[in-house]
């Protein structure tokens, strides 16, 4: 009898001695999280193509602040041509406002978007928000950068030389 009582205890220790180093080994096969980077997505960084002044005075004809105007215009209308992520800000000034429009490029699927996050300021308030729009268009004219259909505000006609340009 006592061969047999020997005999089961040896193999109830064999089974779990077997079971703990499977435990083991099955644990040491998944994947390990020490140095381990976990997946992003790739976003394209926005390209700040820069930002164009327009003073607005009694007439309707604005002027942009330098040839800067033309270097920021271009940038965003190159970014637009390929559907490149960019943000091109223009400010609208008169003589106690600014209406400041944020245009921005993103490439949803196949389409390319063109939104305009518009602020405006009462001199010497804070600036507040009066919306976001989405353009249906963009269209470079001779010294002017045209974006259509943007929602209530309709077309915005943006001057890209330094000399000035009749606003619509």
């Amino acid at each position: 009898m006592k061969s047999r009582t020997t005999l089961a205890f040896s193999s109830l220790l064999g089974t779990l001695l077997a079971i703990a180093i499977f435990g083991i080994l099955i644990t040491g096969c998944g994947t390990s999280a020490v140095g381990a980077t976990p997946a992003t997505p790739t976003v394209a960084p926005v390209q700040k193509c820069g930002s164009i002044g327009v003073m607005r005075a009694q007439s309707t004809t604005g002027t942009s602040g330098s040839a800067q105007s033309n270097v920021a215009g271009s940038c965003f209308w190159q970014a637009f041509q390929q559907c490149r992520s960019a943000s091109l800000t223009v400010n609208f000034g008169s003589v106690d406002t600014v209406t400041t429009h944020t245009f921005t490029l993103k490439k949803n699927s196949a389409n390319c978007t063109i939104s305009d996050a518009v602020k405006n300021r009462i001199i010497p308030r804070p600036a507040k928000d009066t919306g976001t729009y989405t353009c249906s268009g963009l269209v470079n004219s001779t010294n002017e950068l045209r974006f259509n259909g943007c929602g209530s505000l309709g077309n915005i006609v943006v001057p890209t030389n330094p000399v000035g340009n009749p606003q619509s």
